[in-house]
C-alpha cells in the first residue's frame, strides 16, 4: 500500500497496513536550526531522516493579486508595525529568533464597510493569470502518477473575512450588517469555487483543508447558530463542489475548542478535523462519541507533554490514541507546530511512539 492509498484508507475508516506517519504540524524553520545543535544533521531533512510519509499543497495562489504593497509603517522600542500583503497592519517584535512563532497583534484592516469591500474585491480575481503557475498543465501531469497525497488548501469564512475586516468589527457586523458578511461569505465561497475549477479540470486532488479558527480556550467565538444562519450554506457549497469532482476527504483546521461548533461541520458534511488542541479543552475521546464515524481526526497528542517527553508522553499516547486508532478514522500527530521548547531528543521519542502505535514498527 503507498502513501496515498494509505492516507485516504486512515482517514475514511478503512484497512490500512498502516496509520499514516504525519509531519502535518511539524517545526517551524527556528525550531529546526535549534535542533541541529542537539543532534539534527544540517545536511539532511529530519523528515526523510525520520521516514515520514510525502504529502504535497498544492501551489494555487488564492489571496489578493495584486497584493497588497509591504512596507514598514513605524517603529518603536523592539516593535514595529507593517502593512502585510493582505492589507493589514500588524505589530511585530524585531527578535528575528522567534519571528516564526512570535504573537502579533493586528491594528488595522482594509475593510471597514462595504465601500471598502467593493474597493478590494478587484485583488480577488480568480481569473487573474498569476493564479497559477504559467505551466501549470505541466506541473499537473507531473502529479498523476504520484504515490502521495496532494491537498487543495485555502481558509473557509470566518478566517477570511475576518483576514478583511479584524475579529472585533465582523462581531459587531454580524448584527449592525449582517448583510454585508453573508455578502463578503458569499464572494469568498464563488472565489474559491471558481478558482479551483480548473485545478479539479486537470488533477485527480486526494483532498481539500479549509481552515476556519473561530474558538478560544473553552468557547468558541462565534454560536452554532449564526455558524448555521451565516456559513452552512456556504459550508455546503464547497463539499458539493468538491465532492462532484470526486474528493471525498474535506478536512476543516480549527483551533481552540470544537466541541460546540463541530456538529455544524458535520452537517456540512466535512468528515475530517484537525487538530484538536489539548489545552484548549477539547477531549478528542468525547468528541468520537459524541460525532461518531461521520467525523475523522486528525492531531490530537499534546504539544505540552512533547515537551516534558519520557514517561509523560507516553501516557499521553496510552491515554488516547489505541482506541482511536482501534476505532479507525484517526491520524494521531501533534495537536498544532511544534513549539520551541521542544528539543531534538524529545521529537525523536515522539516520532518513535508515532511509529509503535501507527504499526510502523
Amino acid at each position: 500500500m503507498n502513501s496515498r492509498e494509505r492516507f485516504r484508507e486512515s482517514l475514511l475508516f478503512g484497512n490500512p497496513d498502516k496509520v499514516t506517519l504525519t509531519s502535518h504540524f511539524g517545526p517551524k524553520q527556528t525550531l529546526i536550526e535549534r535542533w541541529w545543535e542537539q543532534g539534527l544533521p544540517r545536511d539532511d531533512s529530519y523528515l526523510r531522516i525520520h521516514g515520514i510519509e510525502h504529502c504535497e499543497r498544492l501551489p494555487i495562489d488564492h489571496g489578493p493579486l495584486p497584493a497588497y504593497k509591504e512596507e514598514v509603517m513605524g517603529e518603536f522600542g523592539n516593535h514595529k508595525l507593517i502593512r502585510n500583503s493582505l492589507g493589514q497592519i500588524v505589530e511585530h517584535e524585531k527578535n528575528p529568533e522567534l519571528f516564526d512563532y512570535q504573537t502579533r497583534a493586528w491594528h488595522d484592516f482594509p475593510v471597514k464597510n462595504r465601500d471598502d469591500f467593493e474597493e478590494m474585491k478587484w485583488r480577488y480575481n480568480p481569473e487573474s493569470p498569476g493564479r497559477y503557475h504559467p505551466f501549470w498543465d505541466d506541473i499537473a501531469r507531473g502529479y498523476r502518477d504520484r504515490e502521495y497525497p496532494v491537498s487543495f488548501t485555502s481558509f473557509s469564512n470566518f478566517w477570511r473575512v475576518r483576514d478583511w475586516t479584524g475579529l472585533k468589527r465582523l462581531s459587531i457586523m454580524f448584527y449592525r450588517d449582517p448583510d454585508l458578511v453573508r455578502d463578503m461569505m458569499d464572494f469568498w465561497t464563488d472565489f474559491l469555487i471558481r478558482l479551483t475549477r480548473r485545478l479539479l479540470r486537470t488533477l485527480d486532488v486526494d483532498y481539500v483543508l479549509l481552515s476556519d479558527d473561530m474558538a478560544y480556550k473553552g468557547r468558541a467565538m462565534i454560536s452554532p447558530e449564526m455558524m448555521r444562519e451565516f456559513m452552512l450554506p456556504n459550508y455546503k457549497r464547497w463539499v458539493n463542489h468538491f465532492r462532484d469532482h470526486g474528493i471525498d476527504i474535506i478536512m476543516m483546521d480549527s483551533d481552540g475548542y470544537v466541541h460546540e461548533i463541530a456538529p455544524v461541520w458535520v452537517e456540512a458534511g466535512i468528515n475530517v478535523l484537525v487538530p484538536m488542541e489539548v489545552n484548549a479543552e477539547n477531549d478528542i475521546l468525547r468528541l468520537r462519541e459524541e460525532l461518531g464515524h461521520d467525523m475523522a481526526f486528525m492531531g490530537g497528542i499534546d504539544k505540552t507533554k512533547i515537551a516534558i517527553g519520557g514517561r509523560v508522553l507516553e501516557k499521553e499516547f496510552e491515554s488516547k490514541v489505541p482506541q482511536l486508532i482501534e476505532d479507525g478514522g484517526y491520524i494521531p500527530c501533534c495537536d498544532h507546530y511544534l513549539p520551541p521548547n521542544i528539543s531534538y531528543p524529545n521529537y525523536c521519542q515522539f516520532v518513535s511512539l508515532l511509529k509503535k502505535y501507527c504499526g510502523w514498527e
